[in-house]
């Protein structure tokens, strides 16, 4: 089955840190899931669904 994993690049808030997916965890998904397509992008948690790079991303995956 595809599989797109975005993966936003800033922490969720500046002052708290953290990624719902971490680097390491990217990594790892990346290993264990080669045939899935992993995009970065420049924003958080919060503001990923409205950026150019994820819309972009999600548009192309899903007209193939």
């Amino acid at each position: 089955m595809p599989v797109l994993l975005l993966r936003a690049t800033r922490p969720m808030h500046p002052q708290l840190g953290g990624h719902v997916v971490g680097s390491g965890l990217l990594d790892r998904f990346r290993s264990e899931m080669p045939d899935a397509e992993t995009v970065e992008v420049p924003a958080n948690h919060y503001t990923i669904v409205a950026d150019p790079v994820a819309l972009d991303a999600i548009v192309r995956f899903i007209s193939r």
